[in-house]
């Protein structure tokens, strides 16, 4: 009964990936083809660089398409997986084993979480292009090879910064108080006292990272050698196996994150019936850090 149960679970979560994936690739097969398929002769003009465009429109009504179905995916795409990912934190931390519903509301969960991880980050920026703007004193090869000094130097407090920020991210999704990625050297002072922990969702992490690479690897050394006649379906047959792996790597660093953060006991502070949902906090811990809102 209870392997009955986890195959219809793993049945479940994965069709909702590649319900998801699938309609992400209707944006993205759309833009490529509009990048990339040869327009109707009839429509190409015989002079300058300019060679006409699939839709045989003006140049300019062209460019607007193609810059503005970026512009969407660049902004709307990203802080959907981020709200989403949240959910899956959420959710793994309520108990539950299911992904959450495909909802266009975790947009504004995602938004929040980008400017609230902005904040975080925002010390560890500030002094990259201080580094930067100092090493612009010295001769060019100079500058360069004290910039990658440096910043090798620099790199296991950048390392205990991300261990600090994926704790500071299961403390905001456990309890939903922004507030606590103003906490940075609590949060990195708690990694490595659960050091073990935090070094196996490192391994973890780079682990599923080095594989999502591998798989897309060989699936694009499989259906690069098709030839397929028309360019709208070679644009979604392109598009859809890396949109598909990406989901499950980012899905499934959610879920690691997620199982971390009850090894270490943050998932203590998740109440029953908790409202995480962070427009629901006051003003003052909306406004924790400074992050704009």
């Amino acid at each position: 009964m209870q392997t009955t149960e986890s195959v219809r679970l793993i049945l479940a979560n994965g069709l909702r990936v590649v319900h998801i994936a699938l309609w992400m690739t209707i944006p993205a097969a759309v833009w490529l083809w509009l990048v990339i398929a040869e327009p109707p002769s009839k429509c190409a003009p015989q002079y300058g660089w300019y060679r006409g465009n699939v839709l045989c429109v003006p140049e300019g009504i062209h460019l607007f398409l193609v810059i503005g179905l970026l512009l969407i995916g660049f902004f709307v795409v990203p802080f959907w997986i981020a709200g989403y990912g949240f959910a899956i934190i959420h959710r793994v931390l309520g108990g539950e084993k299911k992904l959450p519903p495909v909802r266009l509301s975790v947009i504004g969960d995602g938004y929040a979480l980008f400017w609230t991880s902005l904040g975080y980050w925002l010390p560890a920026i500030a002094y990259i292009l201080c580094i930067k703007a100092a090493s612009h004193v010295l001769p060019h090869e100079a500058a360069l090879q004290a910039f990658d000094t440096v910043m090798l130097v620099s790199s296991p407090l950048v390392l205990l910064m991300f261990w600090g920020y994926l704790v500071s991210l299961a403390r905001y999704t456990a309890s939903g108080e922004r507030a606590w990625f103003c906490r940075r050297r609590e949060s990195m002072r708690m990694a490595l006292t659960n050091i073990r922990s935090t070094l196996a969702l490192s391994i973890s992490m780079t682990v599923t990272a080095v594989l999502s690479i591998g798989v897309l690897s060989w699936l694009f050394g499989r259906l690069y050698p098709i030839s397929l006649p028309d360019r709208m379906v070679e644009a979604a047959v392109g598009s859809f196996p890396l949109i598909l792996v990406l989901l499950c790597w980012i899905f499934a660093c959610s879920r690691l994150v997620a199982r971390y953060a009850s090894k270490i006991g943050i998932s203590d502070q998740l109440m029953p019936n908790a409202a995480y949902d962070w427009r629901r906090l006051d003003g003052q811990k909306r406004a924790a850090c400074g992050v704009l809102e």
